[in-house]
């Protein structure tokens, strides 16, 4: 667990600084956009190293790859992108600098691009540095350290067309599809989170602490976090007219979505759920007779909208969650149905 934990602050432990820039009034009124339960819209997650998607319709399995990392599925292009594990190193970037001397995390992570409505993409690109993977800005993008230089500098790339993305001053973001709206990280080495009408507001202090997740949704309504101060562990939405509606909750370096409609789906820790890990993406339940103490807590996938009192637990034993529409979801049932996940499960090299 302490492996997936530390895979888990390759992005996120970066995150410190977030400002929104609201460019439109926003004055949704949330009582009204929440009344949906979570399975009224669809959403994609990790289970056992393979994406799965989860409708009204129950749960089914998109890929058949077994060593899926991560992924993103694009708002607004039948796109589907996935981090998959390789036998072999696929590169090298510097963790940290003790007296001089550069220590290097390897990589065995590799990069594919899947167009969901034809047979194009697949080929796996390998990744230097540890990378993550958002549908946001009106596409995917892949947020990586600079593997000359660590944690400390990120380089944020749009997936789709490779090419390198600044949204100046942030080192870290997300944004609406219209890009008007954006939540960056400013600061690499602090830890407040504010948000920016035309003056900045600060929303949230973390004293320094690792663990702050955010997102904006598609349409820009909403922005959601995640982080912890010292005090308070808190998951938080606000909306355009900078109403703010909180609870508490547990931090995690993992993933959160938040929904046009302001309801948020995060990874979390379970409660009473311990399991044994085999890597970041398979685990399982201990088995009768085993301890606690023989494994760690397993990962699930939680939703909350602004107006509960508390999250609850929709998805256990799975990781990353993101929102997505239906015509996404129907995108990637057809793509599966050609067989695709099958022509591209390449030897792991």
């Amino acid at each position: 667990m302490a492996e997936s934990l530390k895979r888990g602050r390759d992005v996120s432990r970066a995150a410190l600084l977030i400002v929104v820039l609201f460019w439109s009034a926003r004055t949704a009124t949330l009582a009204d956009q929440t009344r949906q339960p979570p399975q009224s819209l669809c959403y994609a997650f990790v289970r056992d190293g393979d994406v799965f998607l989860a409708c009204n319709e129950g749960t089914e399995r998109i890929t058949q790859f077994g060593d899926v990392e991560g992924f993103a599925v694009a708002h607004e292009k039948p796109v589907l992108a996935v981090i998959r594990h390789r036998d072999k190193e696929q590169g090298r970037a510097i963790e940290s600098v003790v007296q001089g001397k550069p220590h290097y995390i390897s990589s065995f992570s590799a990069l594919q691009v899947f167009q969901l409505n034809d047979s194009s993409g697949g080929q796996f690109v390998p990744l230097q540095a540890p990378t993550r993977l958002y549908a946001s800005c009106g596409t995917i993008l892949s947020v990586a350290w600079d593997p000359a230089i660590g944690w400390r500098m990120l380089l944020v790339r749009d997936v789709l067309t490779g090419e390198k993305i600044q949204l100046e001053p942030f080192k870290d973001f997300r944004c609406s599809s219209d890009r008007r709206i954006t939540a960056g990280v400013e600061n690499l080495d602090q830890m407040v989170l504010e948000v920016k009408l035309w003056l900045p507001k600060q929303l949230f202090d973390t004293r320094g602490r690792p663990g702050l997740r955010f997102d904006v949704s598609p349409n820009g309504t909403f922005t959601a976090f995640n982080g912890c101060d010292g005090k308070d562990a808190l998951l938080c939405v606000v909306s355009g007219d900078s109403a703010r509606y909180c609870i508490e909750q547990e931090c995690s370096p993992e993933g959160l979505s938040v929904s046009d409609a302001g309801g948020v789906v995060f990874e979390s820790p379970t409660e009473h759920q311990f399991c044994r890990y085999q890597d970041h993406t398979h685990f399982y339940l201990l088995k009768k007779g085993e301890t606690s103490d023989q494994g760690d807590v397993c990962p699930g996938i939680y939703y909350w909208a602004p107006g509960e009192k508390a999250s609850k637990l929709i998805q256990p034993l799975a990781r990353t969650p993101q929102w997505i529409s239906n015509e996404s979801a129907a995108a990637l049932r057809k793509w599966r149905s050609r067989g695709e996940t099958k022509n591209h499960n390449a030897p792991k090299k």
